[in-house]
């Protein structure tokens, strides 16, 4: 009888899914590599009804379900139990697993590690980073009771040498068992630090009368060197080295020094019991050295010798001539005679000879002056064959880099010539000289016009086949296909050599499919909200891998705030669904933080450093987290003696569930502003109190920000006169003013290093509306815009920036001072000081004519500069500077008097006014940016109160 197809269809269910009666147990020790085996037993396939995940400890089970990633109600393969399993081991949170699959139920059972939660450093005030640097396991991280106690006999170690020989470590572990971490407390009492008292010196063996004495003087110079220093590990070794020195010297130089500390509590000192064995006797003695010190002879004719002596005295002779022939002296005899056991060389070194001249034999396809320039700095030098080999080197990479790939040195010959001068022949086998005809990469054409293959789009091939171009072309390859997601790829170069040149193909296998992102494992978080790291990610599960989104990804996390450390990278395997998981590593921060600063700034065009130098001290309060969405509360002060900045703010990175970051601000500042930089009177005193809300979003290279705010301005210490003379309405001065001001922002950064950038642009827009709410004064619109640019030539960068800004205002004076528009200073023009670029106000206090700022409603800065590199971290730039500083006449017949200083006339053309300086300036890179020294000369001084020069110092670029 046939069956009926619904029965069929029944049975192949049954068969392909698997459906079990009876339970299948498996256990799985995650903490051994072959792991993998124990899933062999599994069936390929099964139907899972319901998933069910539980654990010894309290586990958060929504990471667990999104890392193991099975749905009720589906069918489950085996590759997604091992995928499963795969992402729990790298968690390195469980030890253990047990897989049970009993009548379509799929339960989990995980076994965590004990983890370390917190380590607690007590008794010890300074030092403590050194001491946790010390415990090599970090919070979050395994608890390896083994590496613990190593960990304690490490600080331990590290406290005796220091002399703290009642060194106490008392280490309190404490587990939690309801989620199975580990506290450790270490409990430290250093006690007083040890000093030497008292040096036995001593010999196992009888001595000679000789060897009596050398003793007796060591224990003196012990006597003298140690007695009552405080003990420490590395004095007594640098003491061990002097006396090994000094035995060498009288001719033991295989002597053995060996001490024994002998600890004395009650006295809390120290007894040092040496032991000196002299061993084997040679006493060496050079007389008509003057080149070479003794130091130095003994070490090269003893270096590795100590079971091979004694060594003939001719092989000592060769030696010491063959040392001294290296640095040029060919005329060096050495004679040895032997004394009451000595060796006594007598060197006659003779006259240094100086490399004269340099011959090629042998170069017919290459320029022999080309040649003989490589060796401009040595000729008519000392010999040193060191420094000849190196040239020789630069010679053989000078052909590399001309296409001689078969270059050969065959012989050196020297010739002695006059005037004790040598001429160094060099024997060449050049080879041949190989070509580039043409470049091409199959499958990719389009790559042929991209990178370094686009310089040979407009020369004419062939070219010299240069051997540095296929390092370069590989690496850039390689470069362009992992951005693309590529992870497997295989880039080799076949050369097709012909009579006229080689065809260079260049053969790329990639694998089926791009490499994409797999799950983010979360690592060492405890006590860390998931959410809020997840949330951060600029990537997606099965996203084409991206380099530069990973980097994204920890530039976000890092820009929290709230973790000690954060590490991004990709784990070293794919999972078993050849997807490429991510590892994050956070260790939470502590909540609080105090930071406090103080420093020292001065601006100045001469050596004049105390009128123009301020003190700065400042501090900042912060507290991390305080609601568990990474939000932070902020106090920072700073004082000087121009200024008073005090800010209390508010900041959350999400905004109802948006990465839109919320600051929300409070502010009080006061400015004084001197007449002149230097000066002890002030001109006028601005103060500033409001509050802000601000957004702000960053994609990527953008940042856009949003401030809502209300601000009261105050200008007071200002008389008419003065007023006047900076064109600002005196009816709005010891007033308070309230304004809303509204200010939108977007920056675009597209730079190849944000510190030293070669390569890129930056673009800055702003835009600042400023309502009056009391009708006091007028309302005006600032609007700049700042747009920088870097484009390398060759090892040499151009660099140039454009300002540009304009305020709209009914009238200029009613604009206040601190939110016009200023040129000079280190940033701008860099001739004049600070804020001091025309135009100027004049007036007279006590007898002298004052000059100072009145700023502009239009500006246009335009800066030019040629970074060039020069020597390892050191480069040289010129720069020029132009701008242009604008304001409307003053309708105020008493201002318009003081609108120029020293009775010189405003020119009537806006080319007149084009301000500008040249420079020249030294960079240092340092980790945090360069450190600069800039002087720029005025090329269009208008008056005597220009400034004809000026110089700065100062970390960072201009721009």
């Amino acid at each position: 009888m046939f069956l009926s197809s619904k029965k069929i269809i029944l049975l192949l269910l049954v068969s392909n899914f698997s459906l079990f009666n009876q339970a299948q147990t498996i256990e799985i020790d995650l903490s051994q590599k072959d792991w993998q085996t124990s899933l062999s037993v599994l069936p390929e396939s099964f139907y899972c009804e319901s998933l069910e995940i539980e654990a010894d400890v309290n586990p958060n089970c929504q990471p667990l379900e999104y890392l193991i990633d099975i749905k009720n109600n589906s069918c489950v393969s085996k590759r997604d139990i091992e995928q499963a399993v795969f992402y729990l081991k790298y968690t390195q949170k469980f030890e253990r697993l047990i897989i049970e699959i009993n009548d379509k139920k799929l339960l989990f059972f995980l076994y965590s590690y004990w983890t370390l939660a917190n380590l607690c450093c007590k008794g010890v005030w300074v030092g403590k980073e050194k001491i946790r640097s010390l415990y090599n396991l970090d919070c979050g991280a395994v608890f390896m009771p083994q590496e613990h106690d190593r960990a304690v006999a490490r600080m331990k170690e590290d406290f005796i040498k220091r002399g703290f020989l009642d060194i106490r470590i008392i280490d309190t572990v404490t587990r939690n068992y309801e989620n199975k971490t580990v506290s450790v407390v270490l409990s430290m009492t250093k006690g007083p630090r040890f000093a030497i008292n008292h040096n036995c010196v001593s010999s196992p063996a009888k001595l000679s009368d000789i060897q009596a004495e050398i003793l007796e003087s060591i224990r003196i110079y012990a006597s003298k060197q140690l007695h009552n220093m405080w003990y420490k590990q590395h004095v007594v070794d640098r003491f061990q080295e002097d006396v090994s020195t000094y035995l060498n010297r009288h001719g033991y130089p295989f002597a053995h020094i060996e001490y024994k500390v002998v600890r004395d509590s009650v006295r809390h000192s120290v007894n040092l019991e040496w032991q000196v064995t002299f061993n084997k006797y040679l006493k060496t003695m050079f007389v008509g050295n003057h080149f070479f010190s003794q130091q130095q002879l003994h070490e090269h004719i003893l270096r590795g010798s100590e079971n091979l002596w004694p060594i003939s005295a001719p092989v000592c002779i060769h030696e010491i001539e063959d040392y001294y022939r290296k640095k040029g002296f060919w005329d060096i005899q050495v004679k040895c005679r032997e004394v009451n056991n000595e060796l006594i060389f007598n060197i006659d070194e003779g006259q240094r000879y100086l490399l004269g001249d340099v011959q090629f034999e042998g170069v017919e396809k290459f320029s022999s002056q080309l040649l003989r320039k490589l060796f401009t700095s040595s000729l008519k030098r000392p010999y040193d064959e060191e420094m000849v080999s190196d040239i020789v080197d630069n010679l053989l990479s000078v052909y590399l880099e001309q296409g001689f790939w078969d270059i050969q040195i065959i012989k050196k010959k020297f010739i002695c010539g006059p005037d004790k001068q040598l001429c160094l022949k060099l024997f060449i086998n050049e080879g041949e000289r190989r070509q580039l005809k043409s470049i091409s990469i199959p499958d990719w054409c389009e790559l042929e016009s991209q990178g370094p293959f686009a310089r040979f789009k407009t020369v004419s091939l062939p070219v010299p086949f240069k051997f540095s171009y296929l390092k370069e072309q590989r690496k850039w390859l390689l470069n362009h296909f992992q951005q693309h997601g590529f992870r497997s790829i295989i880039i080799k170069p076949q050369l097709n050599e012909f009579p006229d040149g080689i065809n260079l193909e260049w053969h790329v296998q990639l694998s089926d499919k791009k490499a994409r992102f797999g799950k983010t494992v979360v690592v060492g978080a405890l006590g860390v909200n998931l959410e809020h790291i997840y949330r951060e990610l600029c990537y997606k599960q099965c996203d084409v891998w991206s380099k530069k989104k990973l980097e994204q990804t920890f530039a976000r996390l890092n820009g929290l705030g709230i973790y000690d450390t954060v590490s991004v990278h990709p784990l070293a395997q794919t999972d078993p669904c050849g997807e490429q998981p991510v590892t994050i590593r956070v260790i939470p921060d502590e909540p609080y933080e105090i930071r406090t600063r103080i420093g020292f700034q001065n601006v100045s065009k001469n050596l004049i450093f105390r009128e123009r130098a301020t003190y700065k001290i400042g501090g900042t309060f912060i507290y991390k987290d305080v609601t568990g969405n990474a939000d932070q509360i902020r106090l920072d002060g700073d004082i000087t003696r121009f200024y008073r900045i005090v800010e209390a703010s508010y900041s959350v990175p999400w905004t109802f569930g948006f990465p839109i970051k919320t600051v929300i601000k409070g502010y009080s500042n006061k400015f004084d502003q001197p007449v002149y930089i230097g000066s002890k009177h002030t001109l006028y005193r601005a103060r500033q109190n409001g509050g802000l809300i601000g957004w702000q979003r960053k994609n990527l290279d953008r940042n856009v920000a949003l401030n809502l705010g209300i601000e009261d301005v105050k200008i007071d210490q200002l008389s008419m006169a003065l007023a006047e003379a900076i064109d600002f309405s005196f009816k709005l001065t010891d007033k308070w003013v309230p304004y809303f001001n509204l200010e939108p922002t977007l920056f675009i950064e597209s730079l190849n290093d944000k510190l030293y950038p070669s390569k890129g642009f930056s673009t800055l827009l702003s835009c600042k509306w400023m309502l009056p709410l009391d009708g006091k004064a007028e309302y005006f619109f600032k609007c700049m815009i700042d747009q920088a640019g870097f484009y390398p030539i060759s090892r040499i960068v151009f660099a140039m920036r454009v300002r540009a800004g304009h305020i709209f205002a009914k009238n200029f004076s009613e604009i206040v001072p601190t939110e016009r528009f200023y040129l000079g200073g280190q940033n701008s023009i860099r001739c004049y000081l600070p804020d001091l670029a025309p135009p100027l106000g004049r007036i007279r206090i006590n007898d002298c004519l004052c000059c100072f700022p009145q700023g502009g409603a239009t500006m246009l800065n335009i800066n030019f500069e040629l970074r060039c590199p020069f020597f390892r971290s050191m480069s040289a730039v010129i720069f020029n500077d132009l701008g242009v500083l604008n304001k409307p006449k003053s309708t105020n017949e008493a201002s318009r008097s003081y609108q120029t200083c020293c009775k010189c006339e405003m020119p009537e053309t806006w080319r007149a006014n084009i301000l500008g300086a040249v420079g020249v300036g030294v960079r240092y890179n340092t980790p945090i940016g360069p450190l600069r020294f800039d002087f720029g000369w005025n090329i269009n001084q208008q008056c005597e109160c220009d400034s004809p020069y000026a110089w700065y110092l100062a970390l960072g670029h201009a721009f």
